[in-house]
């Protein structure tokens, strides 16, 4: 899956702001029964790497 620059930078963006899962430094962890918690864009990039 190739992941573009933009793209890339929303996810981040998206993680560090979720109110949802564990927050590391450089990870989001997310119990898999959480995820339709998530925003749509971090939902849709779970799926594709699943």
């Amino acid at each position: 899956m190739f992941l573009t620059t933009d793209y890339f930078s929303e996810i981040v963006t998206c993680c560090k702001k979720s109110p949802i899962g564990k927050q590391l430094p450089t990870a989001l962890y997310v119990h898999i029964s959480a995820i339709d918690s998530l925003e749509i864009i971090l939902q849709e990039y779970e799926k594709k790497q699943g």
